[in-house]
């Protein structure tokens, strides 16, 4: 999931249009437990955040463009 989120958010003319700006930090669920309670069977999980928003959850197993841009847009 990680290189078609990297290379569907280089690529996508509507983030580029929007001159969106990203980091992708890759986080090794099985290292936490509390991150195990809470995605051990949905690994791998792409979660988000906004600055000074809360962290959510946008897809797990692979990835949800639509959902990605819904969070992106709102």
């Amino acid at each position: 999931m990680l290189a078609q989120l990297r290379a569907h958010l280089e690529s996508d003319q509507d983030f580029k249009a929007k001159n969106l700006s990203f980091a992708i930090n890759v986080i090794d669920v099985d290292a936490d437990d509390g991150l195990i309670a809470l995605y051990d069977e949905l690994v791998p999980v792409l979660t988000a955040k906004k600055p000074g928003g809360q962290e959510v959850q946008i897809c797990h197993y692979f990835l949800d463009v639509n959902k990605l841009k819904e969070f992106f847009n709102a």
